[in-house]
């Protein structure tokens, strides 16, 4: 028996490290610059495979790529010839990084990961469809060895102080405050890890309770020169109901997503 054992922690022991091993790796990985020159030299040899849900693809999408959902990508083998590179949501990375071990277990010879995703593509772009992302996009973000996003929440340092996102910075903003954004920004600059926003790993993340002061922060902390920064979709009302009211543990009643007594979504 305690052979047995042993044996059964030493098969989990390796698997943990593989794991570890594979999270750690970051190899595939291809910056804009890089995935542009090359269709730019050979149009023809390289493919730009959006993995986003049509939704998405749809509201904004690089010239001439296809859209493919991740399952379905190994499916079409006219890619195999190709350089493809996958084009995901901001933070997608190890998503993204995940359907390239697929691709190219599935016999394809050329595949990478567009760093940073749709956002690299289109640094200037300020519309809403490249400026949000969900919980989960964000958790695998934050346990994903590629990526150091810089979660800033703006809320007030009491609900701050009750719960939050792991890691996550509190820089309180009250737009009815009549602050400046000059002033907010300055704030900003004084708190942001020294590459937040202008690196593809290195996103910025805005947080706050339903989501308005983050896209109103954003406006104008986005810029040519900090492009990679997002909001997180639903703040964390969205963020923490998820938890608080799983499904089929629970239910919101009227009155609104708090009404249910979301313990920490913020009164």
């Amino acid at each position: 028996m305690k052979k047995r054992l042993t044996a059964v922690f030493l098969v989990m022991a390796a698997a943990c490290a593989l794991d570890s091993a594979a999270a750690a790796d970051t190899t595939g990985l291809v910056t804009a610059a890089e995935a542009l020159a090359a269709h730019k030299a050979s149009p023809g040899a390289v493919a730009f495979v959006d993995i986003r849900p049509a939704s998405r693809y749809a509201t904004l999408s690089a010239p001439g790529s296809i859209n493919v959902q991740p399952f379905a990508v190994k499916t079409r083998h006219f890619l195999k010839a190709k350089r493809v590179v996958l084009v995901g949501d901001p933070l997608g990375e190890c998503a993204a990084l995940n359907v390239r071990a697929n691709l190219l277990a599935n016999g394809f010879k050329t595949v990478e990961a567009l760093a940073g995703g749709i956002v690299s593509l289109f640094p200037e772009n300020r519309g809403a469809d490249v400026s949000a992302v969900g919980k989960q996009v964000l958790e695998a973000a934050l346990s994903c060895a590629a990526l150091s996003p810089a979660v800033i929440d703006l809320r007030p340092s009491g609900e701050f102080a009750a719960r939050t996102l792991p890691g996550a910075l509190n820089l309180p903003v009250d737009p009815q405050g009549g602050e400046a954004p000059e002033r907010v920004l300055a704030r900003l600059e004084s708190v942001l890890p020294g590459e937040a926003g202008k690196r593809p790993e290195s996103f910025v993340v805005l947080v706050d309770r339903e989501g308005a002061v983050s896209a109103w922060v954003w406006g104008f902390v986005k810029s040519a020169e900090r492009p990679f920064v997002v909001v997180l979709e639903g703040g964390t009302e969205g963020y923490f109901l998820a938890e608080d009211y799983p499904p089929g543990k629970g239910k919101v009643t009227e009155g609104g997503t708090n009404a249910g007594g979301c313990p920490s979504c913020g009164e």
